[in-house]
């Protein structure tokens, strides 16, 4: 009677993990743990490029010790994060699908590799003390629409004391994904 019954459970058991398959998972309406977590790490340095890099405040550079370079005054930056000009390239091309990249550094041209050194116009030189929109790690990310080489997410950012919603497209690039274009908040 014992094994009677253990043959029954492990039947059970067997029947019950088998039930449990992807048949009843739809392709375009999920992504996985691992996928929005890369997902997540692109939309952050996103927030980065945005706040520090690009449209709220640029990198810091010693204005002091500004020179002319082609008709323009230069400074060296200082950044930690972004030690020349080709890592910043690294990380925009990292971040975004080649068009958008290109298209980023092109809009924002303020950034420049002169003689091997890290520079930035000094008339673009800004500093924000505004609010930076930051992720709201309380709210779960959602996923909008998924298909074979595209993904829409919706993240909830919080600036200052105003929640918005964003919609963040990311397009299959070379076989891994990216960011479809620079989102302004």
């Amino acid at each position: 009677m014992k094994k009677f019954l253990s043959l029954l459970l492990c039947a059970v058991f067997l029947f019950g993990f088998c039930a449990c398959g992807d048949s009843d998972i739809d392709p375009d309406k999920y992504v996985g743990e691992a996928q929005m977590t890369r997902f997540k790490a692109l939309f952050t340095t996103e927030l980065d490029l945005y706040s520090n890099v690009f449209a709220l405040s640029t990198l810091d550079a010693d204005k002091d010790k500004s020179f002319d370079y082609k008709g323009e005054k230069w400074a060296l930056v200082k950044s930690a994060s972004y030690s020349s000009y080709k890592k910043l390239s690294e990380v925009v091309g990292a971040a975004f699908i080649s068009e958008s990249a290109d298209k980023l550094l092109k809009e924002y041209d303020f950034y420049a590799d002169i003689d091997g050194k890290f520079c930035i116009k000094t008339g673009s030189i800004k500093k924000s003390d505004s609010d930076k929109p930051e992720l709201d790690i309380s709210k779960q990310p959602k996923l909008v629409s998924s298909s074979a080489d595209e993904c829409v997410i919706r993240y909830y950012v919080k600036v200052g004391k105003l929640n918005k919603s964003v919609n963040v497209r990311f397009v299959k690039q070379n076989g891994s994904y990216k960011l479809s274009e620079f989102v302004n908040i």
